[in-house]
């Protein structure tokens, strides 16, 4: 591989799940154009840790920021890795994620209005200006950093 991208990833599930399976399916919804590389780490009881080696800025950051990502209904989780971290202390407590608040009130619709509900969920990472809907059923949206192991 020429250049190194590094990510770490975390596969929850009680699932067993050949992790080469799972690494193939992943490339295939990420759609990776250059090469990913899955190497395991030592992981804590019921954790599956791998190093994520990409060779494309690109696909890192897609994987990065487009989450959340999930397979059989599991959680995927992805976090970046900077040059010379150890990789086996890569926590993760939060998972990045889109939320849609409806039946708002049409004089209400504001992008003050949408960051103060998605800071009531969870610590805000930006709003979405592009959200969908027609007059009557407008939709806000947020993605959120939500705790990992707190209960919705």
């Amino acid at each position: 591989m020429r250049a190194r991208f590094l990510a770490v990833r975390l596969f929850m599930s009680v699932l067993l799940a050949n992790s080469q399976q799972v690494i193939e399916h992943m490339k295939r919804v990420w759609k990776i154009r250059g090469q990913m590389e899955a190497n395991p780490l030592e992981a804590g009881e019921g954790q599956r840790k791998f190093i994520l080696e990409f060779t494309e800025e690109g696909d890192r950051d897609h994987v990065m920021c487009g989450g959340p990502w999930q397979y059989k209904g599991d959680a995927f989780l992805v976090e970046g890795l900077q040059v010379g971290a150890d990789p086996a202390t890569a926590l993760f407590t939060h998972v990045p994620m889109w939320v849609q608040f409806r039946n708002i009130p049409f004089n209400l619709l504001t992008k003050k209005l949408e960051r103060d509900l998605g800071e009531q969920v969870g610590t805000m990472i930006k709003i979405d200006n592009n959200a969908r809907g027609n007059i009557c059923d407008k939709i806000l949206r947020a993605r959120i950093q939500l705790l990992l192991y707190l209960a919705l």
